[in-house]
């Protein structure tokens, strides 16, 4: 078993956080207020520029108290569809960069952001070591080294019923739950080490992660009939 750690991997930038989006949204919504603001007036009693900008300051608080709920909706529907993009291209990027990194080809290969952050996740086979890393540290073993495999899968949780409201809040705890979920589903490998026996590679779940697990069930199947070789001891 050798063990190291993967440095210089791409760095994926996060979407922006959910005080940011609310200043952005109190800007936009005040710059709207400010022109909606400046048209009111009349030729006899314009309305002035100081009159314009304090309106829209009123306008804008009143706003942000009401439509906050709708703000963290929108932002998290937000960050929902932004880590599913990031997460691609993540993934291809690290595809291309981590096999160069190890200096060997991989015949199978799986990868992931790690459960925790954008930080790199890989099982992969290469014809002669399996290689599994999670959180940027990674593992080269032989077969000697491997002595129980298997996956672990959450379900989906999907709300309905209740009203507008009710559906609203529903499915921000569904999206919350899930991703919980598709943190803790993947696959493990506990290995000969006393130091770190078990290694974990997140996969997601639902039908996808599902997928994945039961190709690596497979190719772990095949490596233990023989059908597929692998070292026995790791050769630096």
């Amino acid at each position: 078993m050798i063990i190291g750690k993967y440095t210089g991997y791409y760095q994926v930038k996060k979407p922006a956080s959910l005080l940011r989006a609310f200043i952005l949204v109190a800007i936009l919504v005040y710059v709207a207020c400010a022109f909606a603001v400046s048209f009111t007036g009349t030729p006899e009693h314009p309305t002035t520029k100081t009159d314009a900008l304090g309106l829209a300051v009123i306008g804008t608080g009143i706003f942000m108290v009401l439509g906050s709920p709708f703000t963290v909706m929108g932002y998290r529907l937000y960050v929902v569809k932004k880590s599913l993009e990031l997460v691609e291209i993540f993934k291809k990027r690290l595809s291309v960069d981590f096999p160069k990194y190890m200096n060997r080809t991989f015949v199978h290969a799986d990868y992931n952001p790690s459960a925790r952050d954008y930080t790199p996740s890989c099982l992969a086979y290469d014809g002669k070591n399996i290689i599994i890393m999670n959180e940027g540290q990674y593992a080269i073993l032989g077969w000697n080294d491997i002595r129980k495999w298997g996956w672990t899968l959450g379900s989906l949780q999907k709300t309905t019923g209740g009203s507008l409201s009710d559906a609203c809040v529903n499915n921000m705890n569904d999206m919350s739950a899930n991703m919980e979920t598709a943190r803790q589903s993947g696959f493990i490998l506990t290995v000969a080490d006393v130091n770190k026996p078990t290694w974990f590679f997140p996969t997601g779940f639902d039908k996808e992660g599902k997928a994945v697990c039961e190709k690596w069930m497979e190719i772990f199947k095949q490596i233990d009939e023989g059908r597929l070789p692998i070292e026995k001891v790791v050769e630096k």
